[in-house]
């Protein structure tokens, strides 16, 4: 709720987010005007521009006085009337997916993955009940009885690509209905 210090602890400060906490007055977010290299702000969800209250239409207010600002909550509110090169930079922490996320989506994809996986076992062994294969035996050959392939000793490979994923189940799924064919 008290940004005072900022300036001075920070006064090189280029990408702040401080939404979502309690800054209850525009005035704290004055002070960071002394901010000289400030470029990116992020405020919402903050009791002072919360809809209905004294500064809820803050926007032009801020970039009144922290005019060196290029983005306001996320919005781009400075053009660069430079001509030549563009001003490149780096990535403001608010677009770069947290590895949280990552971490969840990865989550996710393994139990998908696990899930096709055993669905694709089901069916294969559903095919074999249902062609009336023993597991034990090979129908090309009744006198000499060959092991059916182990299904978890050939297991491909897991790979990062989920369509590779896929199509290593497919030819592993093929070459198994192939060897007890």
């Amino acid at each position: 709720s008290d940004l005072s210090f900022i300036p001075d602890f920070f006064p090189r400060l280029e990408i702040f987010n401080i939404s979502c906490n309690n800054i209850k007055s525009l005035d704290e977010v004055c002070v960071l005007e002394r901010c000289e290299d400030i470029a990116e702000l992020f405020l919402y969800e903050n009791p002072f521009c919360a809809p209905g209250a004294e500064h809820s239409h803050y926007m032009g207010e801020v970039q009144a006085v922290i005019p060196q600002l290029e983005i306001l909550d996320g919005a781009h509110v400075k053009r660069h009337t430079q001509r030549g090169a563009p001003l490149m930079r780096p990535m403001s922490a608010s677009t770069i997916i947290s590895v949280r996320q990552v971490e969840t989506q990865m989550k996710a994809m393994d139990n998908e993955m696990a899930s096709f996986e055993k669905n694709i076992l089901d069916r294969f062994e559903s095919l074999r009940s249902s062609c009336g294969l023993d597991v034990n035996s090979s129908p090309l050959s009744t006198r000499n009885p060959v092991p059916a392939p182990s299904l978890t000793s050939q297991r491909p490979s897991s790979k990062s690509s989920s369509r590779s994923k896929i199509r290593d189940a497919l030819q592993f799924a093929s070459q198994n209905l192939d060897d007890a064919a």
